[in-house]
């Protein structure tokens, strides 16, 4: 059995609240807001539609039909990796 790695795919539509406050690649097959790619923090799923934050902070939500969904996939933010690692470490002490 291997790992699904660092860039999960996102398939069912309980992966979305599963995964909730990660950062994900959403590939739509038509354009929302005149783009195919987003990018963004995953805020989980509302009815039918997958909700992203996106923009500085997260400000605004850009909710995404899951019918127009071509692949999901979380991405792997070494950064944020980092970030925890040092509070965990921190907490420790």
């Amino acid at each position: 059995m291997s790992s699904a790695g660092v860039d999960r795919p996102l398939v069912k539509p309980a992966d979305y609240d599963r995964f909730s406050g990660r950062s994900v690649k959403v590939v739509t097959t038509l354009p929302i807001g005149g783009a195919k790619t987003h990018r963004g923090v995953l805020a989980g799923l509302r009815g039918t539609n997958v909700v992203l934050r996106t923009g500085a902070g997260g400000a605004t939500e850009l909710p995404i039909p899951i019918a127009t969904i071509k692949s999901a996939n979380l991405e792997y933010d070494i950064r944020a990796d980092l970030q925890r690692a040092k509070r965990e470490k921190h907490s420790k002490a």
